[in-house]
């Protein structure tokens, strides 16, 4: 049932993309289907990691410190891939390591989310914080010119189907978690996985399909940081805080579900998928609204937005919560894409690759921020008003740094 659902939903979306698409070549379509399918394999992992984790919290009986140096782990693999990735695409064929990574990261989510000690999980949850490092950042590269190649504003399609994949990864893992018992729960997750690596194999077939060519934009965009103009340091700057709020609200929001709204641990997944299902509305959408509204103003609204959501998210009751992190993803999906768009167009050639540094930063240093804080003052409400704040911050940003159009 999960795979029907999962494939039927991808699909249907791949479709829409090509319905966008309308005139494209054919040769740029072909790049659609590997790309696609990369977001939402990387979205339905993230989808079960968030899910699960409130559930190995409390099977591993870890603190919040504990979990804090977890989450340091995917810090701590991100750091890995950020010094491999120049050499690697440097040497191999970038189409293989996407392909490649994504198998080998859905591998890794099965083994993480089934450890039993917390060394293990430290080790295997690094690994899969470097993995996901070397996907996330040549898609959104690979995103950014299949966009520039149709002339049709889909990037935000793409980063649909990651938070699509995500929702449905967390909602079926927490629908399950309700009709099964926890001891059993291991053989469902692992289910799930299998299903996303058979569609990894697919996903490294159809990278011979992808006729894209690669720079070395992203090895190198660390070393142009200095000939960069201010504008686009500041674009940086700006994404660094909304990927940083966007991972701490991913990662914390089932923890936020169990101790702070007291949700059974098998049912606090619904944060992340409300926040997730909201950010697939938003993607769907986005393109249509930033073309009425303009980007600048997408952004403020946006960020205004998801600070409500939050607030609301975490202060609210059980169902005004929930529907807090709906509106807060709503109001986040399009920050990134954004973003990364307003740098491409200032500087194709090391645009993307400057400001998805700084974006990446944020990621990694999200999670640990919020723990950090959660530890210093024991109060992970207290971590997330000052996400809220964060969001004020973007909305005032933009004013200055988005372009309008």
């Amino acid at each position: 049932m999960l795979c029907d659902f999962l494939l039927a939903d991808h699909h249907s979306t791949l479709k829409s993309i090509d319905a966008e698409i309308g005139n494209a070549v054919n040769k740029d379509r072909n790049g659609i289907i590997p790309v696609g399918t990369a977001f939402a394999l990387d979205g339905a992992v993230m989808g079960v990691w968030s899910s699960e984790l409130p559930r190995i919290k409390i099977a591993l009986s870890m603190s919040n410190l504990q979990t804090t140096v977890i989450l340091t782990a995917l810090v701590v693999g991100t750091i890995i891939s950020v010094i491999l990735r120049g050499t690697l695409l440097s040497r191999v064929d970038y189409r293989r390591i996407m392909g490649t990574s994504t198998l080998i990261q859905v591998i890794l989510l099965t083994v993480t989310v089934n450890s039993n000690k917390i060394f293990v999980l430290f080790v295997f949850t690094m690994l899969l914080g470097m993995f996901r490092g070397f996907t996330e950042v040549i898609i959104n590269q690979k995103s950014l010119f299949l966009e520039t190649k149709v002339g049709k504003p889909i990037n935000s399609y793409f980063h649909a189907l990651y938070s699509i994949f995500g929702f449905a990864a967390s909602i079926s893992l927490s629908t399950i978690g309700n009709l099964y018992f926890s001891e059993q729960s291991s053989s469902y997750i692992l289910e799930a996985c299998l299903v996303l690596g058979s569609a990894s194999l697919f996903l490294i077939e159809a990278q011979a399909n992808l006729d894209i060519r690669h720079t070395n934009e992203v090895a190198h965009a660390s070393t142009s940081i200095n000939r960069v103009g201010s504008m686009l340091a500041w674009l940086g700057v700006t994404a660094f805080f909304a990927v940083m709020a966007e991972c701490a609200v991913a990662d914390w929001s089932g923890i936020l579900f169990l101790t702070v709204h007291h949700i059974d641990a098998r049912s606090a997944g619904i944060g992340y998928a409300a926040f997730s299902g909201g950010m697939a509305v938003g993607r769907l959408l986005g393109s249509h609204v930033s073309a009425t509204i303009g980007d600048r103003w997408c952004v403020m609204i946006g960020s205004m937005a998801a600070s409500g959501g939050l607030l609301a998210g975490v202060y609210g009751s059980q169902i005004i919560a929930i529907c807090g992190l709906v509106l807060a993803g709503l109001g986040c999906a399009n920050l990134a894409p954004i973003l990364y768009r307003a740098a491409h167009r200032l500087s194709p050639r090391i645009g993307v690759g400057v400001v998805a540094g700084f974006g990446y930063s944020g990621l990694v240093a999200g999670p640990v921020i919020v723990g950090g804080i959660t530890i210093a003052t024991g109060s992970l409400p207290v971590a997330f008003a000052l996400l809220c704040v964060v969001y004020a911050m973007v909305a005032l940003l933009s004013r200055y740094v988005v372009p309008a159009g």
